[in-house]
């Protein structure tokens, strides 16, 4: 059973007199949930069929070529959508990690300011 290849980061919080960079954290670990779930759904309907698909080794004629046709279609599109959910799950990552970076910028840019305007009254 698959497993998602990505895993959100932690969040990076503003510091104080930070602005926040907008990023929807609970729905974007909702998504990431719900492609984990569609993934292992989808990858675990493969493995039973691909059993299932042994035992028609008797099978001959149309109706048999009709199945291994669709068959075969099923599992292109069942695979294909499997790549496409780990795919968007990259994507959500990468974007809270974007979100994360600008955070961190964020922070650096206001501890910055903090550290020079000490420095200006220290002198």
């Amino acid at each position: 059973m698959p497993r998602m290849l990505v895993e959100m980061s932690r969040r990076v919080w503003p510091a104080a007199g930070a602005h926040t960079v907008p990023f929807p954290w609970s729905p974007a670990c909702a998504v990431l949930t719900a492609l984990a779930e569609a993934r292992t759904a989808l990858s675990l309907a493969l493995e039973s069929r691909a059993w299932n698909a042994l035992l028609v080794t008797g099978w001959e004629g149309a109706f048999r070529d009709e199945f291994d046709e669709a068959y075969a279609r099923l599992c292109a599109a069942a695979g294909d959508l499997v790549e496409r959910a780990g795919r968007r799950a990259e994507a959500v990552v990468d974007a809270a990690d974007d979100a994360n970076r600008e955070q961190a910028r964020e922070n650096d840019r206001v501890a910055g300011l903090a550290g020079a305007g000490a420095r200006v009254g220290t002198g």
